[in-house]
């Protein structure tokens, strides 16, 4: 049987119209549920940005952190510069840099795609707390790893050295000096040997086999 009609033409009387979410059964729970979740998001997205802060990484420096270190090779004399596939040879006056890491040198042949090079003819090394000098330097920038070869002389602040090879682990920040070791310091004790490995950041010296040692002595 059919109901009298309402008012405005409804089988029966209007209805008022309910608050969103509660139309139908159960929208009053998923809507408070939505609102619970968006209060837990923003509960963790705000820890998340304290933490960042408060560790000294704004948001986003994460990925510059982890950004690779650029090689960057100027040459300030050019007697020649060719590249061939992956290798670039350059002759003339050359500056390499890679972060803090300087080099000067007369001849290089760069790898791009080994990440290595090979800088020859009065080839200097330079640090904020060293300097390495030599006629012959291979570098590994991948590894981190940097060898000087033939009369390597060595300063640092506090000390002199002088070897045939010397070996730079940037990773472990040590130097290896190898081959009629001499190193002479600035209190004047002076030593000598075949292989030494200087911790940089300790500033610690090991002298590895026969060593021999002097002390200066201060009379009365």
């Amino acid at each position: 049987m059919n109901r009298p009609h309402g008012p405005n033409g409804a089988n029966g009387p209007n209805r008022p119209n309910r608050p969103n979410g509660l139309n139908r059964p159960g929208g009053g729970r998923r809507g408070r549920r939505g609102l619970a979740w968006l209060a837990w998001l923003a509960v963790i997205s705000f820890a998340l940005l304290a933490f960042l802060a408060g560790s000294g990484f704004p948001p986003g420096s994460l990925e510059i952190a982890q950004a690779q270190e650029q090689v960057i090779v100027q040459v300030l004399e050019n007697n020649g510069f060719t590249i061939n596939n992956d290798t670039t040879v350059v002759k003339g006056k050359i500056l390499i840099r890679k972060g803090e890491l300087q080099l000067m040198g007369e001849n290089l042949v760069y790898d791009s795609k080994k990440q290595t090079a090979t800088l020859t003819g009065k080839v200097k090394l330079s640090r904020p707390d060293f300097t390495m000098a030599g006629e012959r330097f291979t570098a590994d920038f991948g590894k981190d790893n940097y060898v000087m070869e033939g009369n390597v002389v060595l300063e640092q602040k506090d000390r002199r050295g002088s070897a045939a090879t010397a070996v730079y682990d940037q990773g472990r920040e040590t130097l290896e000096l190898t081959g009629n070791v001499l190193i002479e310091q600035n209190d004047g004790k002076r030593l000598k040997g075949e292989r030494v490995r200087i911790d940089i950041k300790k500033d610690e010296l090991e002298v590895i086999g026969p060593v021999e040692a002097e002390f200066p002595v201060k009379k009365g």
